[in-house]
């Protein structure tokens, strides 16, 4: 049994509302109604019919539907099911709603933060320091460069790394070289990112002139925000844990949004940002696990031997949202997560991972 939805008899002030998203209006003269007509419009899978009285004739007439008169109520609703696309509701046998799971529509838009336990991941924030001369360490044959913790994207320390503008480039004595390889194991040089220094295989002269691009980190802090125009759907989040994990600072979730639009009474200089409702203090474990809705059995170490594998355990705790949190464009929302202190987490892993879906504001 199928059935079309119809909401019969509607004010015409509710029509008029409801029609102006609808391209078609169908519209037929009752005999007993004098100069009044009946008209149908088909929104959002609902079919809405109404009664238009003299009195309402002008705002009718105003409305920029395209109109389409028909001989009966039932070619109305025949001919704008047709043109609105409108589907008869499916019903089981006993008349209840049959239902579907469906896609979601839009852009799917994934985002993992830092690795809290690895300052050589946060990039989000870092300071680009372009031929910086390095110096010639004679106590370690090694080079050194004037900043610690280097953004590394050639190792996999980051998701998605070969996306990143972040690699490190060297010349020496105006010649460019390449860092070794992880995988073929050839190049010219290694990189201690968290020191900050380089050693060339074979070693060079110490008089040559090295001049290094990169970038360091400059703060933990990441932001979530959508595109000109978007609306950034945060649909789940995901935080995962190695099991030695360590810790030592809280991590702070906190929606912004622009003075301007929430807070005008402020008077604040345009474009700036305040904090919204709903941010999160997570200064413990158990304020993860207090707050998850789910969690994973663990993930055991997995090709520990390669620097492609994974050499501990991780523990994944979720935040199945059963509404979204919306960020929009419009409104200039976005969230910004980061390490209240920027004291890094000891151990090897704690990220965490938004998956939201972009859509037209």
């Amino acid at each position: 049994m199928r059935s079309i939805p119809l909401q019969l008899d509607v004010t015409f002030s509710t029509f008029k509302t409801l029609a102006e998203n609808n391209l078609w209006i169908i519209y037929f003269k009752p005999v007993d109604e004098g100069n009044s007509l009946c008209v149908w419009a088909g929104v959002r899978d609902q079919v809405y019919g109404s009664l238009v009285s003299e009195s309402d004739m002008t705002e009718y007439n105003g409305l920029e539907n395209e109109k389409v008169e028909v001989p009966s109520q039932d070619d109305a609703i025949a001919l704008i099911i047709g043109l609105s696309n409108i589907r008869p509701t499916a019903m089981t046998p006993d008349r209840r709603l049959r239902t579907t799971a469906e896609k979601i529509s839009g852009h799917k838009y994934i985002l993992t933060t830092h690795n809290w336990a690895d300052k050589c991941t946060w990039f989000s924030k870092s300071v680009k320091v372009e031929d910086e001369i390095a110096s010639y360490n004679s106590d370690t044959g090694k080079w050194d460069l004037e900043h610690q913790f280097i953004i590394d994207t050639f190792h996999g320390r980051i998701s998605n790394e070969d996306d990143l503008p972040y690699r490190v480039s060297v010349t020496v004595n105006e010649s460019a070289v390449a860092e070794v390889d992880p995988h073929t194991e050839l190049g010219d040089y290694t990189v201690d990112y968290e020191s900050g220094t380089l050693q060339f295989v074979p070693p060079i002269a110490s008089d040559s002139v090295v001049k290094v691009t990169y970038h360091y980190s400059n703060g933990s802090e990441v932001i979530i925000a959508p595109s000109a125009g978007k609306v950034l759907r945060i649909m789940d989040v995901e935080v995962q844990v190695s099991d030695d994990i360590v810790i030592n600072d809280s991590v702070i979730f906190q929606p912004y949004g622009l003075a301007s639009v929430f807070a005008p009474q402020l008077g604040l200089p345009e474009g700036t940002k305040i904090p919204l409702p709903g941010g999160k203090n997570y200064k413990t474990m158990q304020d993860y696990l207090n707050e998850a809705s789910k969690s994973y059995p663990k993930y055991e170490s997995i090709s520990a031997e390669t620097w492609r594998g994974m050499n501990y355990n991780v523990w994944i705790h979720s935040w199945g949202y059963i509404t979204t949190t919306d960020l929009e464009s419009s409104k200039g929302m976005e969230v910004r997560v980061y390490l209240e202190h920027d004291d890094v987490f000891g151990g090897s892993f704690c990220t965490a991972t938004m998956y939201c879906i972009s859509e037209e504001e």
